[in-house]
Formats: structure tokens, C-alpha cells, sequence
């Protein structure tokens, strides 16, 4: 019985609750400005920093003005694989800000991790992800570890509500894709799933 939970709780924990997004879901076409279209998905997307408190790398004061309009060829330099098709922050949209883009990711249910791709990078310190719970604490932070094209990667948040993206600064254009995150599974949900995992695993141990 305990090598049946064990294999139960390694199934259970190993098992996918992921979110993936990469703006070719034909729910946002090239030009439209991003904001609800993915609550369905469990997340909303808001200019600015929705109030929390980011590190501000590059110095020019956060814009007031974030350009979050979907993109498919307007794209900065440096971009490539695996960026492709849709993505979030136009060139010409850039050019009208008024200090360094920001915005936020309001998440339905908290989630546990996240990770997406930017590019057209230059200033790694200006491009980074930063996770606050339903307090406004800020719980995890990263910034991007490579020019042009970097991995952000938060896990093990526990209870993130909101994710803040500096997405570039004032001289540096970034584009963001392939967003993809866990939420954190409801207990009851994780037990039901244990449960029935156990009596599968039971039932299948029986017939052999």
C-alpha cells in the first residue's frame, strides 16, 4: 500500500496544470491591444505596474503610456526562434512611450510559476519578471540572463496573484511570447486527484 501512494503521490505531483499562451490562439489578431481577451485562460493583462513597486534598472521612469498592442511583423532586433508569429509589444508603439514599459498579469487563481520569452534584448537588467501575492508582497523576481533572446523563469511561488513584466526601458525594445503557468491546484482538488489515483492503482494491483 505504501509503494501504491508513494507512485500515486509521484503521479499526482508530477502531473501538468499548465497554461500555455502564445498569442496565436486566434483570440488577439495583429494591432489589437491586449488586455481581457485571455481571462478565459485565467489571466488578464493591465498597463503599468498596477501599483506595486519594481526595481526601475534603467533609470528613465516607468511610462505611463506601456504600448500593448499585438504584433506579428513590427518586431525589435535580436528576436528569433522560438518567437514566432503573434507577440506582445510593437515597435511603433515603443516609439510613443514616455519612460521605461511595464504591465501586469492578474491571474484568476494564484499560480506557482511562470515563464516566458523576450526579445530584442540589450539591458538584461531592464527586462524581468516579478511576482507579488494577493498582500502586494513581492514574493519572486528575475531578470533576463542573455541579449536578444532570454528565458524568464519564476517557480515555486506558492500563491503569486499578479506578475509584473519590465519589459525592455526607454532605449530597448522587447517584445514578450510563449507565456506559459501553473496554477496552484485547490486542496480539495489535490485530494480528489490523490484519491482516485490510489484506487486506480489498487484496483489495477488486484488484477495482476
Amino acid at each position: 500500500m505504501k509503494k501504491l501512494l508513494l507512485i500515486a503521490f509521484g503521479a499526482l505531483t508530477a502531473s501538468s496544470f499548465a497554461t500555455y499562451i502564445n498569442f496565436d490562439e486566434g483570440l488577439v489578431n495583429e494591432g489589437d491591444t491586449l488586455s481581457n481577451q485571455y481571462a478565459g485562460y485565467g489571466v488578464t493583462f493591465l498597463s503599468g505596474g498596477n501599483g506595486h513597486s519594481v526595481p526601475d534598472n534603467y533609470g528613465f521612469g516607468f511610462a505611463t503610456n506601456t504600448d500593448m498592442t499585438i504584433t506579428a511583423t513590427d518586431i525589435g532586433g535580436g528576436t528569433g526562434s522560438p518567437m514566432s508569429g503573434n507577440l506582445l509589444h510593437s515597435f511603433g508603439g515603443w516609439l510613443g512611450e514616455d519612460g521605461d514599459p511595464l504591465f501586469t498579469m492578474v491571474f484568476s487563481s494564484a499560480i506557482d510559476s511562470i515563464s516566458c520569452y523576450a526579445g530584442g534584448i540589450y539591458d538584461t537588467t531592464s527586462t524581468g519578471l516579478y511576482a507579488f501575492d494577493a498582500g502586494g508582497n513581492l514574493i519572486g523576481s528575475t531578470t533576463a540572463t542573455s541579449q536578444n533572446v532570454s528565458l524568464l523563469s519564476l517557480s515555486g511561488l506558492g500563491n503569486a496573484t499578479e506578475v509584473v513584466m519590465t519589459i525592455g526601458d526607454f532605449g530597448d525594445w522587447v517584445g514578450m511570447d510563449n507565456l506559459t503557468f501553473n496554477p496552484v491546484p485547490e486542496p480539495i482538488t489535490m485530494v480528489t486527484m490523490g484519491l482516485g489515483l490510489v484506487a486506480v492503482l489498487r484496483r489495477r494491483a488486484k488484477k495482476a
